[in-house]
């Protein structure tokens, strides 16, 4: 059985790869997937929609859809992920900073929740550059496979 940071590396590269078959069997039938301060996902269906659904965020983000690790950290059966979560239309793309936080069980994901600085999650979508004085972190182009 892969460990909890297998899981979740391979987790991430897939996402970046858009892959669902191979998204699927890392999943839970019932994870939870919070977008903390915005979604709540319930079940493997919901959260494949996410991604590949009528409005997925692969739909939104055509040119890019990227999820980059900074830092990672195990404790036990959770994965915390510092990640850069890359998103592109028309062009341009915004670097989004997070933690993710992955529960696995039995070789899945049961519990994952991202938290975002949502309003400037919004300037970066808007285009907006955002400075290491207004909280960006630095070197956040830096990062781990």
């Amino acid at each position: 059985m892969k460990t909890p940071e297998q899981v979740v590396r391979e987790y991430c590269a897939n996402v970046s790869n858009r892959d669902l078959k191979t998204l699927e069997p890392l999943l839970a039938d019932d994870v939870v997937f919070m977008n903390v301060g915005l979604e709540v996902y319930h079940g493997k269906q919901a959260v494949l929609d996410h991604y590949a659904g009528a409005n997925g965020v692969w739909k939104m983000f055509p040119d890019t859809f990227d999820f980059r690790i900074r830092n990672l950290g195990v404790t036990e059966n959770r994965v915390y992920t510092e990640r850069v979560d890359v998103v592109g239309v028309n062009g341009h793309d915004a670097y989004l900073p997070l933690l993710g936080i992955f529960e696995i069980e039995n070789g899945k994901i049961k519990h994952w929740r991202d938290y975002a600085d949502i309003s400037m999650v919004r300037r970066l979508l808007s285009g907006e550059t955002v400075s290491e004085e207004e909280g960006f972190p630095a070197g956040t182009y830096d990062v781990l496979s």
